[in-house]
């Protein structure tokens, strides 16, 4: 004599609890890679506003979970002669840090050669923004194109 045994076409309640529990975990998983991938800090324009102390206002921003931080390093192309290459000349750097999820203005000051350049150039030139995050996650360097505008002087005028 045989023994048949009928399996029902409808889960448990157990096998369907078991199953949510899954594929929310996977859900989850899922969120925390997406948010990793696209955790950073990135450059809130392209414009850079230099105060006339020569205190360049970098805007920047965090996504992701945690605090950005790293270092920003600002150079223009430096001018060859003849068959030379011309090497980039360092026009400042400093430190970052911004909360997650927001944006701050880095005050990076402009050294001797950049306030000089900045000035021949009649407020206004091309340079490039590397920046270097140290966290969250590991080392990465961006660079980007940016343009320094001296913020003109207000105030009265003298009769």
């Amino acid at each position: 004599m045989r023994t048949l045994t009928v399996v029902s076409p409808h889960p448990t309640e157990a096998e369907v609890a078991a199953k949510k529990q899954q594929e929310e975990a996977a859900a989850k998983k899922r969120e925390e890679e997406a948010a990793a991938a696209v955790s950073g800090v990135s450059l809130a324009g392209s414009t850079i506003t230099v105060k006339g102390g020569g205190e360049a206002a970098i805007k920047l921003t965090c996504t992701g979970t945690e605090t950005c931080s790293g270092k920003l390093t600002l150079t223009v192309k430096g001018k060859g002669q003849g068959k030379k290459m011309a090497k980039p000349e360092a026009l400042g750097n400093t430190g970052f840090s911004v909360l997650w999820g927001a944006t701050a203005t880095v005050e990076l000051e402009l050294n001797a050669a950049g306030r000089a350049l900045l000035s021949a150039e009649r407020g206004h030139c091309d340079a490039s923004l590397a920046i270097l995050e140290l966290a969250p996650g590991p080392e990465n360097v961006e660079t980007q194109a940016v343009h320094l505008v001296q913020r003109k002087a207000r105030g009265k005028a003298k009769k």
